[in-house]
């Protein structure tokens, strides 16, 4: 086996009311890394003090680069990633905290599989005070549906798995054909996860590699266990993607062109056009469905586009309601 690098890369901003436990469980792990890359997204409280203080004591390489300007956390983690330097980068936020096992559980698959490009694990819930929630990230994320949502532009026949970018760790090589994230995206690791099966192989490690911190004011404004138990997402599955694709309109066409440059890429490529003209026939039916009329015909007789939907018929009459003018219930 050939022995492997190893990079570390944290966003930070105004991190210092959970950070330390972070940077301690980085300092206990079986297999230390060999640099840790952090960039402050100018952070006005002691986050950069605290860094530098922890920069001492520790016994491998640190980089602190600190923003002249506020990218916004997409762009900072873009950023860290990209100034990472060693064979393997793991992906770190600065509230959770690390199993000690976690960069070495890593890097014996990536030495012992060439092929492999990304991994993801499993992780345990903890709340703001870190006690541990009974849940897990698997079940948190079959309860927030989140597999139903993103198989959409998933490429086919790849297993989508568990999945958030606290528990990623990528081959450096997969992240430089990746990089760098569009700027009219929000999520960094959403990004990676969808581009890395075109040039690697993705696997999931059914264990708990960390502990995941929900606190109730994640950037990613992930519910805490306790919100989730007592209100479980009403979504309306069916429709969410197109309020997604609204909010980010360039979405399916910034996969387009990254995954043209990308080896393999031609059946994905398919997919993806496919998937934007049927939520373009959607769009056009909730605008008016009588003038639509024929897109809603064509994504039932000709494409079967509907029918790729998790709730085909609720699709289906969703679309016809609001493009009727009818009030939804």
């Amino acid at each position: 086996m050939s022995k492997l690098s190893v990079s570390v890369a944290i966003a930070v901003y105004n991190s210092t009311q959970y950070m330390k436990p972070q940077l301690d469980s980085i300092l206990a792990q079986t297999r230390l890394p060999d640099e840790v890359v952090f960039v402050d997204d100018c952070s006005t409280d002691a986050t950069v003090a605290e860094l530098e203080s922890w920069k001492a004591q520790a016994p491998f390489e640190v980089r602190i680069v600190c923003n002249e300007r506020n990218l916004g956390c997409t762009k900072n983690f873009s950023k860290a990633l990209g100034l990472c330097t060693k064979d393997v980068v793991i992906v770190s936020d600065c509230d959770d905290v690390w199993e000690p096992d976690r960069i070495e559980t890593c890097l014996k698959r990536f030495e012992s599989e060439s092929s492999l490009g990304l991994i993801t694990g499993n992780a345990k819930l903890i709340d703001g005070a870190g006690e541990f929630q009974n849940m897990y990230l698997d079940e948190y994320l079959t309860r927030m549906h989140v597999r139903e949502f993103w198989r959409y532009f998933y490429p086919l026949k790849s297993p989508m798995t568990v999945w958030t970018g606290c528990t990623m760790a990528v081959r450096k090589s997969i992240l430089d054909s990746v990089l760098p994230v569009p700027d009219q995206l929000a999520c960094h690791d959403i990004w990676i996860y969808l581009l890395a099966p075109l040039c690697g192989k993705v696997e999931y490690v059914n264990q708990p590699l960390i502990s995941y911190r929900l606190h109730g004011k994640n950037y990613s404004t992930a519910p805490t266990v306790e919100q989730l138990r007592n209100s479980p997402p009403k979504w309306r599955y069916f429709n969410t993607v197109i309020d997604t694709l609204a909010t980010h309109p360039l979405l399916i066409e910034s996969l387009i062109d990254r995954a043209k440059t990308l080896p393999e890429s031609e059946k994905y490529v398919k997919q993806l056009e496919r998937q934007k003209r049927h939520f373009d026939a959607r769009r056009a039916i909730q605008t008016n469905a009588l003038t639509g009329f024929a897109a809603l015909l064509k994504e039932l007789v000709l494409s079967g586009g509907y029918f790729c939907h998790a709730q085909s018929v609720r699709s289906i009459l969703y679309d016809l309601i609001v493009g009727l003018g009818l009030k939804m219930k």
